[in-house]
């Protein structure tokens, strides 16, 4: 490509693109990461728990913790599942037209019509990617509440099993 207007407005429309593309992935790995947690730290809570709540007083102070464990627990899930989910992503120019124009325009005319798609994209999309970038946010402070919760849990439970 050479260093005209066109192919230099082409090749950062492109890359932008492609930055976008890295952030969605970046932003969804984070939540798989943050769901794996959650729910490994349940499965450690609840078998935790199991182990140490082995009279009636343990599972007394166990259940209320239980019962918040698992409400901050579908609470993530929820949040972090609709982060993941795959959206409508806005990709310009589409197959179709891009083959049309690529036999009705010179290069730098089609460099400028590509770009035009990509930014359009890029403006589309951004919103979406907003949104999702705060839900992981969101879900990452309740997995930092929910940690604290079971470790606070899980040492009132054991206290509570070494006192009797």
């Amino acid at each position: 490509m050479g260093d005209t207007p066109q192919a230099i407005a082409y090749e950062v429309a492109l890359r932008r693109l492609d930055s976008q593309l890295a952030r969605i992935e970046a932003i969804e790995n984070k939540a798989a990461m943050v769901l794996g947690l959650a729910s490994t730290l349940i499965a450690i809570f609840a078998g935790a728990s199991a182990l140490a709540a082995d009279d009636l007083t343990s599972v007394a102070v166990a259940s209320p913790f239980g019962l918040a464990i698992l409400a901050l627990y579908l609470c993530i899930m929820r949040i972090g599942l609709t982060s993941i989910l795959t959206h409508d992503w806005d990709e310009r120019p589409n197959w179709d037209a891009l083959l049309e124009s690529a036999r009705e325009l010179d290069l730098e005319s089609l460099q400028v019509w590509v770009a035009e798609g990509c930014v359009l994209s890029l403006h589309a999309n951004e919103p979406k990617i907003q949104q999702k970038a705060q839900d992981v946010n969101r879900a990452i402070q309740l997995t930092v509440r929910y940690s604290v919760l079971i470790a606070v849990g899980l040492f009132a439970v054991f206290l509570v099993g070494a006192a009797t």
